[in-house]
């Protein structure tokens, strides 16, 4: 499945769940965020949503839980229309058994080396996902982040896989294909 497949179909859940005025469902929550309302008085936020799950690592089978959150301690996101967004951050736990593996809580500030200076501030932390392509890998969990405008009807993103091994180590590298490319995969280390 092509990666802008999988951000498209993710994007349609979140507006879907945003129309039913209801909280995301455990399908829904396997989405890249949508707007909850847009409004040029005031400032907007996306829809809060969590996951859970497992993946085997080997033979090793690991917990995922992480929850998508608004939040307010953040600098605002003000993208090109003038239009501010609280930014969001994700609280992703990873155990293996009753051992914590992975703790960590994400922001766009992980990615700030791979985001081009100029639209740092008006990019935010839109969606978050286990990425279901890599659902038969065996080296590691991955999941899907993805950094952008947080209006919904803007198409402009960056898309990163997070790699993390059941010692949990963490990577990352850009996450593109034929459609979105020319951007090369990275891959850093963030304990550095």
């Amino acid at each position: 499945m092509k990666i802008s497949n999988i951000i498209t179909a993710c994007m349609l859940l979140a507006a879907l769940a945003s129309c039913s005025g209801g909280k995301p469902t455990n399908t829904e929550a396997n989405s890249n965020a949508a707007t909850d309302s847009i409004s040029p008085i005031g400032i907007s936020a996306l829809h809060e949503f969590s996951d859970t799950g497992t993946h085997t690592v080997g033979s090793t089978s690991l917990a995922y839980k992480f929850e998508f959150k608004n939040d307010k301690s953040l600098p605002l996101v003000q993208n090109p229309m003038d239009y501010q967004f609280y930014d969001n951050k994700v609280v992703l736990t990873l155990k293996k058994g009753e051992q914590v593996v992975v703790n960590k809580t994400f922001t766009k500030a992980d990615f700030k080396q791979f985001i081009p200076e100029a639209d740092y501030k008006s990019y935010g932390l839109v969606g978050f996902c286990y990425n279901i392509d890599k659902e038969s890998a065996t080296d590691a969990v991955y999941f899907i982040a993805t950094i952008g405008d947080p209006d919904s009807s803007a198409d402009t993103s960056l898309v990163f896989e997070i790699c993390i091994t059941s010692a949990g180590n963490i990577s990352y590298r850009t996450l593109q294909d034929k459609e979105t490319a020319p951007i090369r995969g990275m891959t850093i280390d963030p304990q550095e």
